[in-house]
């Protein structure tokens, strides 16, 4: 009876690699920043509008560079988990070819 152990590698090794390929990828997708439109409606409530207008730019400031931080660590936590998969891939094919030089 033959053995066909290595097509169970070579389909753990593609597996592997298509995680890494995903991984890799989904990391460059960042969360696009945050905005707001400026109400064009001046008079309106004159100082209170005024204050209240650049606490919601403040905000914005405050939430884009939380979003920032957010796509660091999504981008970093993705590399991590496709150098992961590609070194599992890489095991996987190892052992294929060991199987392999085995016979």
């Amino acid at each position: 009876m033959l053995n066909y152990t290595y097509l169970i590698w070579l389909f753990f090794a593609a597996f592997f690699f298509f995680n890494a390929y995903f991984h890799w990828r989904e990391g460059e997708i960042p969360i696009r920043p945050f905005g707001i439109e400026e109400d064009s409606a001046e008079g309106a409530g004159g100082e209170a509008a005024s204050k209240l207008s650049e606490a919601g730019q403040e905000f914005v400031r405050d939430f884009n560079a939380y979003l920032s931080s957010v796509n660091g660590a999504s981008l970093r936590r993705h590399r991590a988990m496709a150098v992961g998969f590609g070194l599992s891939g890489g095991v996987a094919l190892i052992s294929m070819f060991l199987i392999l030089a085995g016979r």
